[in-house]
């Protein structure tokens, strides 16, 4: 009988911004970064804490001097794709780490209101 090889899980560790607060997730390479974006946005609402009237944007560690300034935590946030992490992340030899950026939920709906 053979058996299909399952995806390897990507490790990705994830910290609260401005914080010393940590996780890390492993999630099938297979799956859309919309995906992804949802799980992260489920399991951080629980593991830090995240308060009913605020969101979560999701950041790629090590954007340091960008559009918002020199704090890499002020980077843009990841955007929706139907990319895979596979797709995107490729197979590098260390996993890329995220920011857990809260926002107010009413500059997420002021900002998609203006669009």
């Amino acid at each position: 009988m053979i058996h299909e090889m399952l995806p390897t899980a990507y490790k990705f560790y994830f910290k609260l911004a401005y914080t010393c607060e940590t996780q890390t997730y492993a999630f099938n390479p297979t799956i859309s970064i919309r995906k992804f974006i949802g799980i992260v946005r489920r399991k951080a609402r629980s593991d830090f804490a995240i308060r009913r009237d605020e969101d979560v944007e999701i950041v790629e560690t090590g954007q340091y001097n960008n559009v918002n300034g020199i704090d890499a935590e002020k980077a843009p946030a990841l955007e929706q794709s139907d990319l895979t992490l596979e797709e995107m992340f490729g197979s590098r030899p260390t996993a890329p780490s995220f920011y857990i950026r809260i926002v107010p939920i009413s500059l997420v709906i002021d900002l998609t209101q203006n669009n």
